[in-house]
C-alpha cells in the first residue's frame, strides 16, 4: 500500500488494527503482520528511466 506518511500509517495500523511490525526500513517502507497476512507500506517515488511518465504515490485527496 502506498502511503504519504509511513510512520503515521505504521502507528495507526499497530495501535488501531493491532498489526505487528516485522521490519521497518527507516521511513521508506514498513512490513506489518496483520492477522497472519503481511502488509507492505511504502512511500511513493518519481518516474524511472523505463517509465518516465509514471509516478508511484498515495492519493492526493485523503478521501479518495
Amino acid at each position: 500500500m502506498v502511503v504519504s506518511d509511513g510512520a503515521a500509517s505504521r502507528d495507526f495500523d499497530g495501535d488501531v488494527l493491532d498489526a505487528t511490525v516485522r521490519a521497518d526500513y527507516g521511513g521508506t517502507s514498513v512490513v506489518l503482520d496483520l492477522l497472519g497476512h503481511w502488509l507492505l507500506l511504502v512511500s511513493g517515488g518519481g518516474p524511472t528511466a523505463d517509465k518516465p511518465a509514471v509516478t508511484f504515490g498515495a492519493p492526493g485527496d485523503p478521501t479518495t
